[in-house]
């Protein structure tokens, strides 16, 4: 009876050759009550946190650029304001032409 035969070789993107069951796993709780089982995700300080599924890849986000960015919030309560204006400007010429 021989070992069981255990793939290894090298990996992409500076992983660690080796047991993948052995990583680093999710520190969050499911709706069970039971640990994730899910690979952490490794931040760029090289801390392990949690999975992709329980907010991995949100730890990492930074919001430069999209539709939830301070610049297109900021543009949007513009806009917001502009449309507010322009209905009480409505209004007034409404009211004024009325009478």
């Amino acid at each position: 009876m021989s070992a069981p035969h255990t793939k290894q070789g090298i990996l992409r993107h500076g992983n660690p050759s080796g047991d993948f069951s052995s990583s680093p796993r999710c520190d969050a709780q499911t709706r069970k009550g039971t640990d994730c089982q899910a690979p952490g995700v490794r931040l760029p300080d090289g801390e392990y946190t949690r999975c992709r599924m329980h907010g991995g890849a949100a730890a990492i986000a930074n919001w430069k650029h999209g539709c939830r960015s301070a610049s297109a919030l900021a543009e949007g309560r513009e806009v917001a304001e502009l449309c507010r204006l322009t209905r009480e400007l409505g209004k007034l010429l409404l009211d004024r032409r009325a009478a």
